[in-house]
């Protein structure tokens, strides 16, 4: 498919089920390790590797899919305003934490004195 057919739908992803497994992996090695578990240890390095992995092969998925012109400019502006309400929407939640947090300790408590 070239970027002239139209807009591009990506194929099913497996890699973020792939990376999930390896943080499950992860996540349960370490609690091993905090039980002092002897299978602890293996389980964490077998779950980092799942994921490192997961980031190579999927990092290199977007790249061929990006190099070889599968990708539009309309593509390009979905990803570029994705991104746009990502940061928009990240900057808005420290807004209302950082308000939450002045309306406790300000405002609701009676202030400095």
């Amino acid at each position: 498919m070239s970027s002239k057919d139209g807009y591009y739908i990506p194929h099913r992803a497996t890699w973020p089920w792939v990376g999930t497994t390896g943080l499950a992996i992860m996540l349960a090695g370490f609690a091993n390790v905090l039980n002092e578990s002897a299978i602890g240890k293996p389980m964490m390095i077998i779950g980092f590797a799942t994921v490192i992995i997961m980031m190579v092969g999927w990092f290199t998925l977007q790249s061929i899919e990006s190099e070889s012109g599968m990708y539009n400019p309309q593509v390009s502006i979905s990803y570029r305003l994705g991104m746009m309400w990502f940061i928009f929407s990240e900057v808005m939640f420290f807004a209302v934490f950082f308000g939450a947090l002045y309306y406790i300790r300000d405002l609701s408590v009676g202030g400095r004195g």
